[in-house]
């Protein structure tokens, strides 16, 4: 699997697009959660502050897509090593969980030419 890049010191969310209950016959779009949270944890398996149990937000009126916001004073090290886990339960009673490699990086500056 990728890693996934979050940015220091930058407003923005991490998206989950196309969730599915594939517990149900037929399967079905998880547009409401009894649960979903994501944690940010760091090489030592320490939950990151600033995306440490941060609520799923459901995207209305979309077929399971769901952001996970992230603030701006969100300002770990930069680098790799990271692993992002999101955990929901959907209203049928079925669990998830995954583990994503992530890196955290800062956001890139214009580069200035002549």
């Amino acid at each position: 699997m990728n890693a996934i890049t979050i940015y220091q010191n930058n407003s923005g969310f991490i998206p989950l697009a196309g969730l599915q209950d594939l517990s149900t016959n037929p399967p079905t779009w998880v547009n409401t959660a009894t649960l979903i949270t994501a944690t940010l944890y760091n090489s030592s398996n320490q939950a990151v502050a600033g995306l440490s149990n941060v609520a799923g937000v459901y995207q209305t009126g979309t077929n399971g897509n769901w952001n996970f916001p992230v603030p701006s004073s969100f300002n770990p090290p930069v680098g790799g090593g990271y692993t992002l886990v999101v955990n929901v339960t959907a209203p049928s009673g079925a669990v998830a969980q995954w583990s994503i490699p992530a890196n955290v990086m800062v956001r890139g500056a214009a580069v200035y030419s002549t």
